[in-house]
């Protein structure tokens, strides 16, 4: 049971892990980028909270 909520997160778990590899484009700070992968780990993080919860 636990697995199939895991794979219905699954797009949104992807979507995620593009956001933290996403390619650093012009003029972005290297402090932007970690900023950008803390939101995306607090958002996996809270995610991964709500399936185990279930």
């Amino acid at each position: 049971d636990t697995l199939s909520r895991y794979f219905d997160y699954l797009p949104v778990l992807r979507a995620q892990k593009k956001e933290i590899l996403k390619v650093k484009s012009k003029g972005e700070r290297y402090g932007d980028r970690i900023q950008r992968y803390r939101a995306a780990l607090r958002k996996t993080e809270e995610m991964l909270n709500k399936i185990r919860t279930i």
